[in-house]
């Protein structure tokens, strides 16, 4: 597989937010959203390759049974599901990160869904037509049928709220205390000129916000390593 970095940390977002974590991030992505913080993630030949087995490896000097799957997108990787039925044989707490547009049947405990919103795309005169192809709705509830899960969207203004409205209710049936709400920021300036913002909106629509925990720590939108 393919490898851009392996570290140890806490959870910077989502509903485990503070746990001490093992993030194995994949090279590679299928999106390329204009505010990526992992734009490396895509770049030829970035990263270095491992076999599941010696990454396995790898993983279990951290002493850590809290592994995070994430890219890039991880799912665009055949081998993960590999991975991930070895993980959780060695007894591992598994969560995947995705941007929700393709289907792998992975072995894990958390599948933790970032659909993209129209605001990710770079193109402004194609935006609808793009959009139509990163919002998997069919993906959306599968995941929700057959894992626990959450949903991620990052928000910037109004507007915003209306799109998730919009998704969710083509989504059906949903746990709505699972879907979370993020502030579009990639650094600690950023997040403290958005974030009231974003919690009143949040209030005024009544969806859970989810903080930013290493911007507000490191005041980067990436945890540290160790």
């Amino acid at each position: 597989m393919q490898i851009t970095e392996i570290f140890k940390t806490i959870q910077g977002e989502g509903m485990l937010t503070g746990t001490v974590a093992v993030i194995i991030r994949l090279w590679g992505c299928n999106l390329k959203c204009r505010w990526c913080d992992e734009k490396n993630s895509s770049v030829p030949g970035a990263g270095y390759k491992l076999s599941v087995k010696d990454l396995i490896n790898k993983i279990s000097k951290y002493n850590c049974k809290n592994v995070v799957i994430t890219g890039g997108e991880p799912l665009i990787h055949q081998e993960v599901v590999m991975l991930t039925n070895a993980l959780k044989k060695e007894g591992y707490f598994i969560t995947i990160e995705t941007n929700a547009t393709i289907i792998k049947n992975v072995n894990c405990d958390l599948i933790s869904m970032s659909p993209k919103l129209l605001h990710s795309v770079l193109d402004s005169a194609t935006k609808h037509r793009v959009h139509e192809k990163i919002i998997k709705i069919d993906t959306l509830k599968y995941y929700i049928k057959h894992y626990n899960y959450q949903i991620k969207f990052v928000v910037e203004r109004e507007k915003n709220f209306d799109e998730i409205e919009n998704i969710l209710s083509k989504v059906g049936n949903y746990d709505r205390s699972k879907i979370l709400i993020m502030p579009l920021a990639s650094s600690r300036k950023q997040l403290f000129k958005i974030q009231k913002k974003v919690v009143d909106m949040c209030i005024k629509r009544n969806w859970r916000y989810c903080n930013r925990l290493q911007l507000q720590i490191w005041g980067k939108d990436k945890e540290t390593k160790k």
